[in-house]
């Protein structure tokens, strides 16, 4: 049996990094796959230059039959900017593919590994096929090879209570099948951390996982999307992180779930999550420890001083010595032992 698998691609103006992540689909043993990109408000010629690279094996409409091109094929559709969530969700009800791979336009695929994806489904029960993957940092267009680390695939033996004490998905390390998220949303209001709330949406729905012990996709950060070191990302974040969290308490709630144990490990969720709120509402951290105490009669936090660190970095680089002083004083208020180097 030779599967389709559809490989769901959300771009804007990303036109050089995209024709690298098509390049990686290319570059697989197995060759029946529809590459879906969706392409959300790009100004930047993306369709011309994808012409330029995949004329032969490009469709630009639904009319065309995909036998007329060569497989791999490309489907392109173009739409209004809506945000990449809004582009996956149009993206996942074109798909045609018995399994599905969601792929960031600036990340790639390791070359000929997707098949073993597909094989380890086939021959299990399981829906979803995780796997590990590789981050590299890019400054001025060149790896900095120190940086670059491996993520091994996250195992998930038990889904919910695995995820609740911190194993999470990547976009790119995991195929899914199509039947089990078809009906699935990405865009839900979530303005930061959609691919978490997707995670959760996948795992509450009673998924089963399986693990590979492989890497399967570079997950690549360049010049000028250092975004997510920024203090007010981090707050922003913090307010998403604290709807999933209510989502997840909510549905758990709602099916008779929610045990001693995993009402221990919301409630170190939602305390870690205080503090980037100590910078814009310092009452709002407080509040969450309330209500860790009722969700979990007898909570006690477990700190994690690393939590605090892209916070400091964050801020240390822009404001020096004045924001040292600062920090300084934040992390005591947060009640956190001092890192050594701010004592």
């Amino acid at each position: 049996m030779n599967p389709l698998v559809s490989i769901i691609i959300p771009t804007y103006n990303r036109k050089n990094q995209l024709i690298k992540a098509v390049r990686s689909c290319f570059q697989q043993e197995l060759q029946n796959i529809e590459i879906i990109i969706s392409d959300d408000g790009s100004n930047d010629n993306t369709f011309q230059h994808l012409q330029e690279h995949y004329h032969e094996h490009l469709i630009q409409s639904d009319e065309i039959e995909a036998k007329e091109k060569k497989h791999p094929y490309i489907r392109y559709y173009y739409n209004e900017n809506r945000g990449a969530s809004a582009a996956r969700d149009f993206a996942l009800q074109k798909c045609n593919g018995m399994y599905v791979k969601f792929m960031d336009s600036d990340d790639e695929l390791i070359e000929n590994t997707l098949h073993k994806e597909v094989d380890i489904l086939q021959n299990n029960t399981a829906n979803v096929a995780l796997t590990g993957y590789i981050k590299r940092i890019y400054k001025n267009g060149a790896e900095i090879v120190p940086l670059r680390k491996k993520i091994p695939a996250p195992i998930l033996n038990e889904p919910i209570d695995d995820m609740l004490e911190g194993q999470s998905l990547w976009v790119s390390n995991a195929l899914y099948e199509r039947g089990k998220i078809k009906d699935f949303m990405w865009d839900i209001g979530i303005p930061v951390l959609a691919d978490w709330l997707w995670a959760w949406t996948v795992c509450l729905s009673g998924a089963r996982y399986i693990s590979l012990d492989i890497y399967s996709a570079y997950y690549n950060i360049h010049d000028g999307e250092a975004i997510t070191n920024s203090v007010d990302w981090h707050y922003r974040a913090s307010l998403s992180r604290e709807k999933i969290l209510k989502y997840v308490e909510a549905n758990l709630k709602t099916r008779g779930e929610l045990n001693q144990r995993r009402a221990e490990a919301l409630a170190q969720y939602y305390y870690r999550n205080r503090i980037p709120y100590a910078e814009h509402e310092p009452r709002r951290w407080k509040q969450l420890w309330q209500y860790c105490k009722c969700l979990a009669p007898g909570f006690k936090p477990v700190e994690d001083n690393r939590l605090a660190l892209p916070f400091v970095r964050a801020l240390g680089p822009v404001y020096g010595i004045l924001v040292f002083a600062r920090v300084r004083k934040l992390i005591k208020r947060l009640g956190l032992s001092r890192p050594a180097f701010l004592r």
